[in-house]
């Protein structure tokens, strides 16, 4: 399983203006590996994953940074503090927001199975096709999302907490 995005996707993207944005620019080597294996390429969805933290506008200190990443504060430099259920967000997974998580998985995607892992150009175009059809997935997947009142809650308090700045 890769995750083309991955931590940085996550952590540098602003969830307030990029909701549920895919950013893989430059991410191509999934391409070539699922090209070199035969594999069939799935898209996993994770619906409710960016409510489970309130990402606020503020800077995360660079100390915070290289406690968190082994010492370098450069990789996720511009990363924002989060908010979960009992203050500030500093371990992943500790205490986050009573938001409701679903996981939703595509119906294998248009892979080109004769696609040649040495061609730089057919692999950036395949990357592109499949960035498409991922998003186009994520956002029907947003779109009939199912939700309780708690998350609906949660998810319609965000905005007030932006508009006051935070």
């Amino acid at each position: 399983m890769l995750y083309p995005g991955s931590g940085t996707e996550a952590i540098l993207r602003s969830y307030r203006r990029e909701p549920y944005r895919l950013k893989w620019d430059g991410r191509h080597g999934f391409v070539q590996l699922a090209a070199r294996h035969d594999a069939t390429i799935l898209f996993v969805a994770g619906i409710g994953i960016a409510e489970m933290y309130y990402q606020t506008d503020v800077p995360m200190p660079a100390s915070a940074i290289r406690f968190g990443n082994a010492g370098d504060a450069d990789y996720y430099e511009g990363a924002r503090i989060r908010i979960g259920a009992a203050g500030l967000h500093v371990l992943p997974g500790v205490l986050p927001l009573p938001v409701r998580i679903t996981h939703t998985i595509s119906p294998p995607l248009a892979f080109d199975p004769d696609l040649d892992p040495a061609d730089a150009d057919a692999v950036a175009r395949a990357q592109v096709r499949l960035w498409a059809e991922s998003q186009a997935f994520l956002d029907a997947t947003i779109a009939a999302r199912d939700s309780d009142l708690v998350d609906r809650g949660l998810r319609s308090a965000m905005p007030w907490l932006q508009r006051l700045g935070i």
